[in-house]
């Protein structure tokens, strides 16, 4: 890459609705003591999206 700034609108906006969802999905999981089942119900998304996200943005008990 040529160290230009990337100013696709689309690809920034994408990346920050991914940072607001992965915080979003960890704080939920903490407030829950990680039980996912209610998790994906505050959330309202179906469980194995939510462990699907849980694994695409790579949340743990330790870092979240």
């Amino acid at each position: 890459e040529s160290g230009e700034k990337d100013y696709s609108l689309k690809k920034r906006v994408s990346r920050a609705i991914e940072r607001e969802e992965k915080a979003l999905i960890a704080e939920v999981l903490n407030k829950v003591n990680w039980n996912r089942r209610k998790a994906s119900e505050i959330l309202g998304v179906s469980y194995r999206s939510l462990l699907y996200k849980i694994k695409e943005y790579k949340i743990n008990e330790m870092n979240s």
